[in-house]
């Protein structure tokens, strides 16, 4: 039903009309493809697996399978003196200081929720290996600081809303019900050992100001080369790099580094699926060319796309988990080796080659800008 037809008339009426047809016919074909994309990156085994980074490599890090004993009868804790903590294992990382929203959705995770109400209001948090099941070993201690129950306003779907720090680092000893994990009646709890940084004689002073200073030098080449994602010079004179939690500590500089490697993810799938869509306005604009009494499509079949077209669409997704793999490698297993660190120290010269990384591959960028 056309509800203005006298509105049809007018040529900037039929512009914008074609203009929405255009982008109709686009983000249709652009949303099924990528859907069958997502969908079969997610079936093909092997496909979502990280490539580890030179740096960072999983067999670098501490793993612990923790359904291999999922068979066994619950044990007991070393000690009466032992930390338990109910062990929630999640595909994201935390860092000592961080803020993590979660949204508690699972039967089980939801009395997790209610019971640590009523004790310390912790948990532990690991990161998951989503195509192994194992976890690390090292993870970090949530502490539940705010929580809003919004059930009713999402049928259900998600009981509760919960704003967390992490509060400490910490090792998986043992898991105390490890039936459970396969079971999923109830939560896994883990007996833990909290981590402390190991002291060391050598001034960590020196290598504090040498982090500090290969971050700016990062963030002057990022304005240099004029980088889609940048960290603000400015925000930097915040920063000491010095040990412990809170605000300018060396933690909070690992946070600030882990989100913008997020950032950048995001900003690399948002460019190609730019690209991908300004070939198919290109497409359908040279197929339909306006004035010539055609309106352009409200959908178009992907064999009518040039062929080229076509297996670019065909394989977007694998494409963009191609592209952003070496930043979710570091975003992870970069982030993982750093909370495995035995001292500030280690860890300061950990993040400093992260960051003398980036420092080398944004000036070999601006030396091949110059030529």
């Amino acid at each position: 039903v056309d509800r203005h037809p006298q509105q049809r008339k007018h040529p900037g009426h039929l512009a914008m009309r074609r203009r929405h047809c255009v982008q109709a016919a686009v983000l249709l074909v652009w949303g099924l493809l990528w859907c069958e994309a997502y969908l079969s990156a997610q079936r093909t085994p092997g496909l979502r697996r990280l490539r580890p980074l030179v740096a960072a490599s999983p067999a670098e890090i501490g793993w612990l399978d923790i359904g291999a004993g999922s068979g066994d009868a619950d044990v007991a804790p070393s000690s009466a003196e032992a930390t338990v903590l109910p062990l929630f294992p999640l595909g994201i990382l935390g860092v000592p200081g961080a803020e993590i929203p979660l949204s508690i959705f699972e039967p089980r995770y939801r009395q997790m929720v209610q019971d640590i109400l009523l004790k310390e209001r912790k948990f532990a948090m690991t990161f998951a290996d989503v195509e192994t099941g194992k976890v690390a070993k090292v993870g970090v201690v949530m502490y539940l600081e705010n929580l809003k129950e919004i059930s009713e306003e999402t049928n259900d779907a998600i009981k509760y809303m919960c704003t967390h720090t992490v509060v400490d680092r910490c090792e998986i000893v043992k898991i105390l019900n490890p039936k459970q994990h396969a079971a999923r009646e109830t939560y896994v709890e883990a007996e833990v050992r909290i981590l402390e940084d190991t002291e060391v004689d050598e001034s960590t002073a020196p290598m504090e100001k040498a982090v500090l200073k290969a971050m700016v030098d990062v963030a002057k080449l990022q304005v240099a080369n004029d980088e889609s994602v940048r960290i603000e010079e400015a925000a930097l004179a915040n920063y000491t790099a010095a040990g412990g939690r809170g605000e300018g500590t060396l933690w909070s500089m690992i946070q600030l580094w882990k989100h913008f490697l997020e950032l950048r993810r995001q900003a690399t799938a948002s460019r190609i699926q730019r690209d991908i869509q300004q070939r198919l306005v290109e497409f359908i604009q040279t197929e339909y060319p306006q004035g010539q009494g055609q309106d352009a499509p409200s959908s178009v079949d992907l064999k009518d796309l040039p062929p080229q077209l076509q297996n670019d669409l065909r394989n977007v997704g694998q494409t963009v988990l191609d592209e952003t793999r070496p930043v979710v490698d570091e975003a992870t297993y970069g982030i993982q080796r750093l909370l495995e660190t035995h001292s500030h120290l280690d860890r300061l010269n950990q993040f400093r080659e992260v960051v003398e990384n980036e420092r080398k591959r944004l000036d070999e960028k601006k030396q091949i800008q110059r030529r």
